[in-house]
């Protein structure tokens, strides 16, 4: 059985551009906006970096009301501050991916000696288990380098990512809070 078909509402007339931006205002008249203070006390309590640069900005905004250099100046500091601690532990992180290789061809090496000071302590037909230890001392070695390098590689190209990620939403919202949203397609450079 067929359900029977709705009759299709009609569309309400689109306002005029007066009544249009009437309505808008209307509507936004009735948002209750959070002073400055509020702003900057509610940036203050978040605990991500880029909260703590609109702290920055909105303090030095407040502090020098007409002087958007200084806010810009004082968000500045902030985010190398900030961006100096994201990348801190960042070094460590490349030392594993150096050293990780190195460490394992060193255990090559020394598995590869015990391997040949069997050879040199034995006269006559070698024992291939004897053998086969410091050979598998080395491969092993050199196999939990190569992982351990891999693994902290991956780590370190991510987090790299999420700190140029976190770079450029810093520059967008300082540049957004102190000079006003700008328009990609404006056609400024």
């Amino acid at each position: 059985m067929a359900e029977p078909q709705k009759a299709p509402t009609p569309k309400a007339p689109k306002p005029s551009i007066p009544e249009f931006v009437n309505q808008v205002r209307a509507e936004t008249s009735k948002v209750v906006w959070p002073t400055r203070e509020e702003t900057i006390r509610t940036a203050g309590r978040r605990k991500s970096v880029l909260s703590r640069v609109l702290q920055a900005v909105f303090s030095g905004i407040q502090a020098r009301p007409g002087d958007s250099s200084y806010a810009e100046e004082l968000s500045r500091q902030t985010a190398i501050v900030e961006l100096a601690t994201l990348s801190e532990r960042m070094r460590s992180l490349d030392m594993v991916v150096q050293a990780a290789p190195m460490l394992g061809l060193l255990g090559t090496v020394i598995g590869m000696i015990d391997a040949f000071s069997v050879l040199a302590v034995t006269d006559g037909a070698v024992d291939p288990t004897a053998l086969a230890s410091g050979i598998y001392v080395a491969l092993i070695t050199t196999a939990a380098g190569l992982a351990i390098a891999l693994v902290a590689f991956f780590i370190a190209t991510w987090l790299e990512g999420r700190i140029d990620r976190e770079r450029n939403m810093m520059e967008a919202v300082m540049s957004a809070a102190i000079h006003g949203r700008v328009d990609p397609n404006s056609g400024a450079s």
